[in-house]
């Protein structure tokens, strides 16, 4: 099995205990394991756009976006001496990609999970130590601070999402979904 979160190996279901959200007592021995189908919601639409690395290109994307109406609420570059991906999360991912494809650029959609965690220290920590050795690898992960003092969001981009939900959702993390996220 590849990851403790992964009950039977049955994705993309979350493993759940015979009772749980029931109000019913599980048995204390040979609990029984259900599946419980884990929400798309929980889910975060991510564009990636692709571009060449030289001046001006990200400032052509704010602008293509914000003639276009589209809200942007995170980004992270990532890049090498050749090109860069720039990830954006946005208040209308469609309208989005119609403007920047309308203006040449590669656009991808990628699913990823943010999750809300108290803006003080020692918060990041507890958040990795709920998914460290449950078998998930965590390709990257930026951050949000949403309200200084109160909350940040850490958005991560896992190799298995419907895992990372499962094992988070375990660990009582509160996820956004994409509409907490357009929101601001």
């Amino acid at each position: 099995m590849r990851a403790a979160c992964f009950y039977m190996g049955v994705p993309p279901a979350r493993p759940v205990l015979a009772g749980q959200g029931t109000g019913e007592q599980p048995a204390a021995s040979g609990q029984q394991l259900r599946t419980k189908k884990v929400s798309t919601s929980k889910r975060i639409t991510q564009l990636s756009v692709f571009l060449e690395n030289r001046s001006g290109r990200i400032s052509s994307i704010a602008s293509v976006l914000g003639e276009a109406g589209v809200d942007i609420r995170a980004m992270s570059l990532a890049d090498n001496s050749d090109f860069g991906i720039l990830r954006l999360i946005v208040a209308d991912n469609d309208g989005a990609i119609a403007a920047l494809k309308a203006r040449g650029f590669i656009v991808k959609r990628n699913e990823v999970v943010a999750v809300e965690i108290p803006d003080e220290a020692g918060s990041l920590a507890k958040t990795l130590d709920a998914i460290e050795g449950q078998g998930l690898n965590i390709e990257y992960l930026y951050a949000i601070i949403r309200k200084p003092g109160e909350y940040a969001v850490l958005v991560f981009r896992f190799d298995d999402v419907d895992n990372a939900i499962a094992c988070l959702d375990a660990a009582n993390i509160r996820m956004l979904s994409d509409a907490d996220i357009a929101g601001g």
